[in-house]
C-alpha cells in the first residue's frame, strides 16, 4: 500500500511539474515575442526619424507632384513639330538660355564701354551671369541628379553637365539676372512687373515642359537669390 501510493504520488508531482514547464516555456516565447516586437517599433520608429528616410520621402514625394505637372506628351517634340503648348514652353526656355544672354550681355558691355551710368550695370550683370555659371556647374557636379525620364530631346545642351536636373540653371540664371536687372538706372514703372513675371513664367515652364523636377526650380531660384546677395555684397560695382 506504501510503495503503491508512493508510486501515485510521484506520478501526480510529474504531473502537476510538466504543466508548470510548458506554461514557463509559453511564457519565454511570449516574452521573446513582445520583446522583439518592441525591437521592431523601435526600429520603425527610428527609421520615421533618419535624416536619409526623410530625404527620401521628400524626393518621393517631390517627382509625384512634379510628375502631376508634366503637360507635354511623349510625342511632342520640337518647335516645329511641337504643339502649340510645346512652342510656348520652349520660347519661355530659350528666353533664359545662356547663349541668349551671353551675347546680350556682351554686346551691351561693348556698346556702352563710354556710359558711365550703363557700364557699371552691365559689368554687374555680367558678373551675376558668370557667378551664376560657376555655381551652378559645381552643384550639378556634386549632385548628378539625372533628369525626368519625360525630357525630350529637344533640349540643346552646350556641355555633359547640362544633363543633370539639380539646380535647374534657368531658375538660378533668370533670377539672378532679373534682380540685378531691377537696378537699371532708367527701369521704367511697369519693369519691375516684367522681370518679376518673367521669372515666374519660365520657372514654372521647366516643370511644366518635363525638363526638372519641381524642386530643382524652387531651390534654383533660391540659390539666384543667393547669388545675388553675394554680388550686391561682396562684388557690386558701383
Amino acid at each position: 500500500m506504501n510503495s503503491n501510493n508512493r508510486h501515485t504520488s510521484g506520478k501526480s508531482q510529474i504531473s502537476s511539474a510538466e504543466p508548470k514547464s510548458d506554461n514557463l516555456l509559453l511564457s519565454n516565447d511570449e516574452n521573446d515575442h513582445f520583446s522583439s516586437k518592441r525591437k521592431d517599433e523601435k526600429c520603425h520608429d527610428g527609421h520615421k526619424g533618419n535624416p536619409e528616410t526623410v530625404i527620401k520621402k521628400i524626393i518621393s514625394l517631390d517627382k509625384q507632384i512634379s510628375k502631376q505637372l508634366f503637360i507635354c506628351s511623349e510625342m511632342d517634340v520640337g518647335f516645329i513639330s511641337g504643339t502649340w503648348k510645346r512652342k510656348l514652353l520652349l520660347l519661355c526656355e530659350y528666353s533664359g538660355h545662356e547663349i541668349l544672354w551671353l551675347m546680350l550681355i556682351s554686346l551691351c558691355l561693348l556698346l556702352y564701354r563710354r556710359d558711365v551710368t550703363l557700364w557699371p550695370f552691365h559689368l554687374n550683370l555680367a558678373v551675376a551671369f558668370v557667378l551664376d555659371i560657376v555655381i551652378t556647374v559645381c552643384l550639378k557636379m556634386l549632385c548628378q541628379r539625372q533628369r525626368p525620364a519625360t525630357n525630350k530631346a529637344d533640349m540643346h545642351v552646350l556641355a555633359s553637365v547640362d544633363n543633370y536636373s539639380f539646380p535647374s540653371g534657368h531658375a538660378t540664371r533668370i533670377t539672378a539676372l532679373a534682380c540685378v536687372l531691377l537696378h537699371h538706372p532708367f527701369m521704367p514703372s511697369y519693369g519691375q512687373i516684367y522681370f518679376l513675371s518673367w521669372v515666374v513664367v519660365v520657372s514654372l515652364s521647366r516643370t511644366l515642359a518635363g525638363r526638372h523636377y519641381l524642386s530643382d526650380v524652387l531651390c534654383g531660384n533660391l540659390i539666384g537669390l543667393l547669388e545675388y546677395f553675394i554680388c550686391k555684397t561682396f562684388l557690386w560695382i558701383s
